[in-house]
C-alpha cells in the first residue's frame, strides 16, 4: 500500500462517492466487494463499517464507488455536491453473512 490517503471527493447526487481507479490500485482493493470507510466531513470523524464497493456502470477501469449511509448523512448533514475527505479505507475480509451492520460515530 502507498501513500494514497486522505482525498478529498465530491458526493454525487445519488450519494455515492468515488474512489478514483489509481486510489483504488494503490490500496489494492480493487477485488475487493466490501471496506470499512473513515470519512472527515466538517471537523468530524465518522467511520462506516461493512461498505459494499460497486463498480460504475459504464467503466472497465478499477475505480469504484460507494454510498453513504442514510443515517450518516442525515446525522452529519451531508448532503449531494458536499465535499468529504476519505482519510482512511480498511479491507473487510469476512462475508456479508458475518457481519452485523454497525456505524461508528467518531467526533
Amino acid at each position: 500500500m502507498g501513500d494514497c490517503l486522505p482525498i478529498t471527493v465530491k458526493v454525487y447526487i445519488n450519494n455515492q462517492v468515488l474512489i478514483p481507479a489509481n486510489v483504488v490500485r494503490c490500496l489494492g482493493v480493487e477485488s475487493v466487494d466490501f471496506i470499512d470507510v473513515m470519512i472527515r466531513f466538517g471537523s468530524r470523524l465518522v467511520r462506516i463499517n461493512n461498505v459494499r464497493l460497486l463498480k460504475p456502470a459504464r467503466s472497465r477501469g478499477s475505480s469504484r464507488q460507494f454510498t453513504i449511509p442514510r443515517e450518516i448523512r442525515e446525522e452529519f448533514g451531508i448532503e449531494p455536491l458536499s465535499i468529504i475527505e476519505l482519510v482512511g479505507v480498511k479491507y473487510v475480509g469476512c462475508s456479508i453473512a458475518a457481519w452485523n451492520r454497525k456505524t461508528y460515530k467518531l467526533s
